[in-house]
């Protein structure tokens, strides 16, 4: 995630350039997801009200300690705040998780985020996660890369899968074609997996 958010910063992406990415598809699409934006505390959220009201964003999940008055902000804003809970929480984010009014997002396994294949058993931090804030959604991320793992975190609790790194390495390494592979095989096998 770090190493996207960089390359993304460095080429100019902000919520202006967000906005006007996603107006055609906002358009387009009535019934859509829910979008939500990670970033570190050093974003410019100077416009999110505006942001929030074109449907650009519906909720903020920080990476690391927010700046101060976030959750004011989302929350004027409409938004979901989103808490991250790393392997070993540290009290402040086991804190912001209990009042997350977004989801609570965990790794899949110790480490820092990548397509790293090492298998993760995040059972007991999901079960955390819930104890914390039983009306939030909870999603796992780290190293997901394929639908087999994908499937089997599906299995471990969660209310989704974040795959982030695998998507940004399909993107630059083969383009939109095998993205879109990507994320359709992951999708048709956790669809098949809840029958």
């Amino acid at each position: 995630m770090a190493n996207s958010m960089r390359l993304a910063a460095q080429a100019g992406v902000n919520g202006d350039a967000i906005l006007e990415l996603l107006r055609p598809w906002l358009t387009a699409n009535e019934q859509r997801p829910p979008i939500v934006w990670m970033c570190y505390a050093d974003a410019d959220l100077t416009n999110l009200e505006q942001w929030a009201a074109e449907g650009a964003v519906d909720g903020i999940l920080m990476l690391g300690p927010p700046p101060e008055g976030l959750a004011e902000l989302v929350n004027g804003a409409g938004l979901g705040l989103c808490e991250f809970l790393s392997w070993e929480p540290s009290v402040d984010e086991i804190d912001r998780a209990s009042v997350a009014t977004g989801y609570v997002m965990v790794p899949a396994r110790p480490g820092v985020t990548g397509t790293d294949k090492r298998p993760g058993d995040p059972g007991k931090l999901v079960a955390q996660a819930r104890s914390l804030n039983p009306t939030a959604p909870v999603v796992v991320g780290f190293g997901i890369n394929d639908a087999t793992t994908a499937v089997r975190l599906a299995n471990s609790g969660v209310d989704g899968v974040v795959v982030g790194t695998a998507c940004i390495q399909a993107l630059e390494t083969e383009g939109e074609e095998e993205l879109t592979r990507i994320l359709s095989e992951i999708s048709s096998a956790m669809r098949r997996s809840e029958k």
